[in-house]
């Protein structure tokens, strides 16, 4: 990936002129060169890969690359926009009560905002996305709905769900998404990304009692053992009708 191989480069060449400098000052005197290592360069300014989005599928390619490495350009270059989060009703219904107007107006710099929380907390992440067979289908010239089911695991923490992804193909030739229908996955009793972006929401959602800070995320034990919030799984829609995976980006329609 170029983002790697640059900073590679650039630490190759800084140890180059480190040595070059310490010759010249064993020849000159009065030169000195720190040989010492150094800590990674801080990759905020380093956009992380970018994919072509010539396709539906390389969409969620970009979510995971930029998810899993930490590049918040990276996986904000999935995004439109014009892009809006809807959360499932269920996992998300304790957090509105405690937070009213936690999933309010959800758009496109609150998902940056709180997706970079994420990645400060968070130092281990992988997500694997399955396009739900059967669910995913062209709206419209250049729109499409694309069903995923998903797998997001952060250090010992997990997320389950199923991500109804509304895209659109821009002017560039880019497919990007609009809108994100999130759904616990019918038979899981893991909290879905609704809960993790809820949680998570950087701004004036925290509960005063914690001084302005976020309630702690449930442990994996307490969520499988006890189910978050309590709550059953919403009752089976359109898109909970499917019988599991397929193999990683099935094809889709084109626009």
């Amino acid at each position: 990936m170029p983002g790697y191989h640059q900073h590679f480069a650039a630490g190759e060449l800084r140890r180059f002129l480190c040595i070059a400098a310490l010759v010249l000052a064993a020849e000159l005197g009065g030169l000195a060169c720190d040989l010492s290592p150094r800590a990674p360069e801080n990759p905020g300014g380093d956009p992380g890969p970018l994919v072509g989005l010539s396709d539906p599928d390389s969409v969620t390619l970009q979510i995971k690359l930029g998810l899993e490495g930490g590049f918040i350009t990276s996986y904000m270059n999935a995004f439109a926009d014009d892009f809006g989060f809807h959360p499932d009703a269920a996992d998300s219904a304790s957090l509105v009560i405690e937070n009213p107007g936690v999933f309010d107006n959800w758009n496109k710099d609150v998902e940056r905002n709180t997706m970079q929380v994420v990645f400060s907390r968070f130092t281990n992440r992988s997500v694997t996305f399955v396009t739900v067979p059967g669910e995913s289908a062209g709206t419209g010239p250049g729109t499409v709905e694309v069903a995923e089911d998903y797998d997001l695991l952060l250090d010992s923490e997990t997320y389950q769900g199923r991500a109804l992804l509304s895209m659109r193909l821009d002017g560039s030739g880019d497919w990007r998404i609009t809108q994100w229908h999130d759904s616990r996955r019918q038979g899981s009793q893991l909290p879905s990304w609704s809960v993790l972006r809820g949680e998570n929401r950087a701004g004036s959602f925290a509960p005063a009692s914690e001084g302005g800070g976020r309630p702690a995320a449930p442990t994996q034990n307490q969520v499988g053992v006890q189910g978050y919030l309590g709550a059953p799984p919403p009752s089976p829609g359109p898109l909970r009708e499917g019988s599991g995976g397929t193999p990683e980006h099935s094809p889709l329609p084109g626009p």
